[in-house]
């Protein structure tokens, strides 16, 4: 049975405006076996990797990662998916 992420359809649509204003940007890299979804801040000291729990979402750290990019280049993983 393939597992199919319900949340896949938002991937890749940053819309919010503090986010955005606020230098980061919703991104993908493709691995070969899997595609990887994550947002990006701006490089404003060390990378910060936060990864939500399983089918988690980026956006459940909204709320800190203005906060948290003020000292660090904040990355937040979305979830994989199988490419092969």
């Amino acid at each position: 049975m393939n597992y199919k992420n319900p949340y896949e359809y938002l991937s890749g649509k940053l819309s919010n405006q503090k986010l955005i204003n606020a230098g980061f940007s919703e991104r993908t890299y493709d691995t070969g076996n899997v595609k990887l979804n994550y947002i990006a801040g701006p490089k404003n000291g060390p990378a910060l990797l936060l990864i939500p729990a399983q089918i988690g979402m980026w956006e459940s750290y909204k709320k800190v990662l203005i906060p948290l990019s003020q000292n660090f280049q904040v990355y937040a993983v979305d979830k994989g998916r199988n490419t092969l």
